[in-house]
């Protein structure tokens, strides 16, 4: 099941356009438009605007504007690409100077953004949406996350630790057949970010799950968590329609994890880290990458 993030409601990014200035070729960009993720998990969008030029043939002027519209388009949606959060430390920005592969990915995305929307507005400016995917091949996600793991495989999730081991005693919802299907992590911290490679720690800092655990093709095409942002989804997970399936393990985070750039990374007990280890070693949820964060906002 792909995100609901970026209802993972998901907003990676949101921007304001600035005053358009004439150029050579005789049309401006806007003189203000709004840059912004699309409400759903899967597509990244961004709008762009150009003016007909005066004293040009009407069937050569809506060319040059739509041509200055998509090009507008393609700037406000590569910003918005280079300012999503890749992890706690970076975005995809970092990638893209550091990695030419990933400069060649963002820059063939951005060029081949899918046009879902195009018209001329009442004060004469064509404008033009652009939506780029932000999950799946040649998505976002792809660079994203193929630049933080290079395609390595998926490394397994650590073992509990032997004296919670011998201690623990499972409490009844764990003792359905199948043991759970999958956790919650409940994040009622205001100010998380959500990003392609978020992870869970512990208090004492061990790393419990992230996207190093995760298939590289599933990271991508689904996501390394599913987000579940607001009540809506918050039903839906109750309802057993997320990743985290039927009979889920509620665990509230501690805090959100300071690092770098970003609040994305959450910290649990070390006694709910081992009481998730130990449960996945009876149901393999874990190994299934049955994980929702779930947040207000």
């Amino acid at each position: 099941m792909k995100k609901s993030v970026l209802a993972l409601s998901l907003v990676l990014a949101l921007g304001i356009g600035f005053v358009g200035m004439p150029s050579h070729d005789g049309f401006v960009t806007p003189v203000c438009h709004a840059v912004e993720v699309a409400n759903n998990a899967d597509m990244i969008t961004a709008d762009g605007f150009g003016f007909m030029p005066a004293g040009r043939p009407a069937g050569q002027a809506k060319m040059m504007a739509r041509r200055a519209a998509i090009m507008d388009a393609q700037r406000q949606l590569l910003e918005i690409v280079k300012g999503t959060a890749v992890d706690a430390e970076s975005t995809m920005e970092n990638c893209i100077v550091q990695s030419d592969v990933v400069k060649t990915k963002v820059s063939g995305m951005v060029t081949g953004a899918k046009v879902i929307k195009e018209e001329i507005e009442s004060d004469g400016s064509y404008h033009v949406v652009l939506q780029v995917p932000a999950y799946g091949v040649g998505s976002v996600a792809d660079a994203a996350i193929t630049a933080k793991t290079g395609g390595a495989p998926a490394v397994p999730v650590p073992a509990p630790t032997p004296e919670f081991t011998k201690t623990y005693t499972p409490a009844p919802e764990a003792k359905v057949t199948g043991g759970y299907t999958g956790v919650v992590i409940v994040i009622k911290s205001p100010g998380l970010v959500r990003t392609f490679c978020p992870a869970i720690y512990d208090s004492n800092g061990r790393a419990v799950y992230g996207v190093h655990n995760v298939d590289t093709t599933f990271a991508i095409n689904n996501g390394v968590v599913e987000y579940a942002k607001g009540q809506e989804k918050q039903n839906e997970v109750a309802a057993g329609r997320s990743r985290a399936g039927s009979n889920p393990l509620y665990i509230e985070i501690v805090s959100l994890r300071e690092r770098v750039v970003n609040k994305c990374d959450v910290v649990i007990s070390p006694s709910d880290a081992d009481k998730i280890l130990l449960e996945n070693q009876r149901s393999g949820f874990l190994n299934k990458y049955n994980v929702v964060f779930q947040y207000n906002g």
